[in-house]
Order: C-alpha cells, then structure tokens, then sequence
C-alpha cells in the first residue's frame, strides 16, 4: 500500500472512531438524568398526594425550582406549585370547606429515588398527613420537647445550638 494510502485510511478511520464514540455517550432517549427522574418522581408524589388528588387543578401543575444538595447520598430538593378548589390540606371528605382557589407550594426532597420528606407550604407534612409544628416564639435556651420531632421546626439559632452540643457529646476529638 502506498503511504498516502496508509496516511487517508489513517484518518478516515480516526474520524469514523470518534463519530461512533460520540454517538455510544449520547442518551438514547429513553435515559432520564439522575435530576429529572427525581423530578418526575417528585411530580408523581404531589399528584398522588390527599390534597391534590381531593381537589387539585391539574393544568397548574408545575415546577418552579430544583436544588441538587452537596450531599451523600446527593438530595434533590423539588419546589412544585399547584392550585387547588378548596382551603386546607389532605383529604377533606365530610368537612365544610371555603370554595376558593388556593395556591400551595410542595417541597419535596428525594434521595436515592424515594421520597425522603415532604411538606406542604411550610405547615404540612405531606409524608404522614399532618400538620407540622412551627415554633417562632421558643427561647433558644429551652429545651424543646416534643412527641414528634420529625415534624418540628427549630429556630435557627436552637438548631446550631444542638448541633454544637451534639459534636460535642459524641466527637470528643474535637475537644
């Protein structure tokens, strides 16, 4: 063969590599990104969630933000909006209820595809169905009892402030 010959192969062949390994990275179609299966999986909680399924608008079903935690395993938090016919949350079946449009915000935070925690604007628990205790007012020197502590949201100042005891308990190194 002559060398031009060997030269042309060379780089048709070159080229017909990197096509071809350029179409293998490429998603088929088919393949999700980790972020947008936790959306989806976020969008499928809210829509199966009480409140939705009692009276939920679905046409304002929508996605307003995604944050992606710097954490392991990786959190992804979902900020999903959508409007409902009536006050309140959950299922409402039997209550008198005020016949007017509500705007709701659900916060869902998704790890390793399951739905690890949820809440309705702010003040609902979207998980176990209940409303969430939100303590403003608690003095940051108080200790802070209550029966579910998975529902309760601390000042931020009483949050640090257990942390650092925390570490300090369990990692004596630090002393």
């Amino acid at each position: 063969m002559k060398p031009k010959s060997i030269i042309v192969l060379t780089i048709v062949l070159a080229f017909a590599l990197t096509a071809m390994s350029l179409n293998a990275a490429r998603p088929t179609g088919d393949e999700l990104s980790e972020t947008d299966a936790a959306i989806e999986l976020a969008l499928e909680f809210v829509r199966h969630s009480p409140t939705y399924i009692f009276d939920g608008v679905y046409e304002t079903v929508k996605v307003v933000d995604t944050f992606i935690m710097e954490s392991y395993p990786v959190q992804y938090v979902v900020f999903i909006e959508f409007d409902s016919g009536h006050a309140g949350f959950g299922d409402r079946t039997g209550q008198v209820l005020a016949q007017v449009m509500t705007s709701h915000t659900a916060r869902v935070t998704v790890v390793d595809g399951e739905v690890v925690g949820a809440s309705l604007d702010d003040v609902w628990d979207m998980v176990n169905q209940e409303e969430m205790e939100v303590f403003d007012d608690v003095d940051p020197d108080s200790p802070v009892v209550h029966d579910n502590p998975a529902t309760t949201i601390l000042p931020p100042e009483r949050a640090v402030e257990l942390a650092v005891e925390y570490a300090i308990l369990n990692f004596r190194e630090l002393d």
